[in-house]
């Protein structure tokens, strides 16, 4: 049972990462949600480890990888997928809990430059999310620190088994997670938009 954690909001991580550790998961995480980890002793594999690969272009390339793609988006038990799993030597994740850069805030900083407010378009976080919530039925998205306990509940009724997370609940914080991008992909649009209605004046 893996989790990959990564998220830009840290609130209430670490219990949720305790909690997950203390029910026999392991822990995958991007740098800053594994600095925050570290600080309270939880351990986890950073994702770079995880992919042997490094971030590339000042970060901007991080999660976008095969390993993690992989092991998120396979159909368990079909055939061709568990072959080509075998074959590259992926492994499943089984949760993700993401969280994106603040756009928003940023785009309604009147002092951020459009450069600094482009940088902050989150695209690894989600695409990662988006294919977790895709692949429901295997694995568990998470987009809203909110639902920690309600996953935590609901793994501690199958001694953490992800078969605890039942498939109305995951399609429950699937849904959550597309309504998530789409908003969040709709503040860059009309940021965009705005942008260039300001230029052109």
């Amino acid at each position: 049972m893996r989790a990959f954690l990564g998220v830009y909001d840290k609130t209430r991580i670490s219990e949720f990462a305790r909690a997950l550790q203390q029910l026999g998961w392991d822990l995958i995480a991007t740098s800053g949600t594994q600095r925050v980890l570290a600080k309270v002793g939880i351990e986890s594999t950073h994702f770079s480890e995880w992919t042997g690969h490094a971030e590339l272009l000042g970060g901007r390339v991080k999660t976008l990888h095969p390993a993690i793609h992989g092991g998120l988006l396979y159909r368990r038990g079909v055939p061709q997928d568990e072959a080509e799993i075998e074959q590259y030597g992926c492994v499943p994740i089984d949760l993700v809990a993401a969280g994106f850069y603040p756009f928003d805030q940023l785009a309604r900083d009147v002092t951020a430059t459009p450069t600094t407010v482009i940088e902050n378009i989150d695209v690894g976080g989600p695409a990662m999310i988006r294919a977790a919530a895709k692949n429901y039925r295997w694995v568990v998205p998470i987009i809203d620190p909110l639902d920690y306990d309600v996953v935590v509940d609901a793994l501690r009724t199958t001694d953490g088994a992800p078969d605890g997370v039942d498939q109305q609940l995951r399609r429950w914080l699937a849904e959550k997670v597309f309504e998530h991008t789409a908003r969040y992909d709709q503040s860059i649009a009309t940021y965009l938009r705005n942008l260039s209605e300001r230029e052109a004046k």
